[in-house]
């Protein structure tokens, strides 16, 4: 069995001003040129800095037609070494429906507890179809996960 050194390596690659991402508008907009054309689930993170500036956009998982599996750890790997303070997802939906799926409620809700224990906010989960998106946040659903994590992490501790 090797043993292996680590080393976490920050490269400035630019000296552009960083976008803010402050609506799902925008997320939308920073995506959809390429999700709406994916012919298999991708899975975007997108990693932003504590006032809500794009650092990153990594592509965590490529999936099939319907279908993409995402694990916690390939999540947050990334968004840990770079410092990441908020994040949205983003998956398409190849088949051009926007609305989520039993498994993409059950996503959303198991990479916010993860998040909940490094201190990363999750602004909010899209899902790209046809012209079109579902927004967690706008349908509340974000806040209903944060409030149903709250309620949970109080319960274990008292």
């Amino acid at each position: 069995m090797a043993l292996y050194k680590l080393k976490v390596i920050r490269e400035k690659i630019s000296d552009e001003t960083l976008t803010c991402v402050c609506s799902a508008d925008e997320a939308y907009n920073l995506c959809k040129k390429d999700c709406e054309s994916y012919d298999r689930e991708h899975f975007l993170a997108l990693h932003l800095n504590n006032r809500n500036q794009l650092m990153a956009i990594e592509t965590v998982a490529i999936g099939t037609t319907n279908r993409a599996i995402v694990n916690p750890k390939d999540v947050f790997k990334s968004a840990l070494l770079n410092n990441t303070q908020a994040m949205i997802f983003i998956h398409n939906h190849p088949s051009g429906t926007i609305e989520p799926s039993p498994e993409d409620n059950n996503l959303t809700l198991k990479l916010m507890r993860a998040a909940s224990l490094f201190g990363i906010s999750v602004l909010d989960h899209l899902i790209i179809g046809d012209g079109g998106y579902y927004s967690y946040a706008e349908q509340g659903r974000i806040a209903n996960y944060e409030a149903e994590i709250l309620k949970d992490n109080l319960k274990y501790r008292g």
